[in-house]
């Protein structure tokens, strides 16, 4: 459409509304995404966490003596993001000592995370098998 001398082009009502709407819908498909990265981001943070807690725990208990293993089970300890105990903890941290087989003792960690209260906890867990050191000098 050609404009003549003297007159101005101006946007009509609907093409304005039709930009805002546009404009809209993006701005709301923007904040959605940010939201699920946001998510995203929380839940592999928590994830991490957890294992690193597991993974310290069971360091920790190797340096245990073999006949103290059995004393070191625990059910839901608190612990915060660095694995010490914390009754106001994100995480709980449960270790589960196997009985003595042939001198060997199964451990297992198992450390939760209640951090999304809408979905059903994170849960990690590892296991390692401990042997008894004495054994080896017979």
């Amino acid at each position: 459409m050609k404009i003549k001398a003297g007159q101005t082009s101006a946007f009509t009502l609907v093409e304005v509304l039709v930009v805002f709407m546009l404009s809209g819908v993006a701005i709301t498909a923007a904040v959605g995404l940010m939201a699920s990265s946001m998510w995203g981001s929380n839940y592999m943070e928590h994830r991490l966490n957890a294992s690193a807690i597991a993974q310290s725990r069971l360091e920790n208990l190797r340096t245990v003596p073999f006949a103290e293993l059995a004393d070191m089970a625990e059910d839901a300890e608190r612990v915060n993001a660095q694995g010490m105990t914390d009754a106001n903890g994100l995480y709980a941290r449960t270790t589960t000592v196997g009985a003595d087989y042939k001198s060997t003792r199964l451990i297992t960690v198992s450390v939760s995370s209640g951090w999304k209260y809408d979905v059903a906890d994170l849960q990690v867990q590892m296991s390692t098998i401990v042997m008894d050191p004495d054994i080896l000098d017979e």
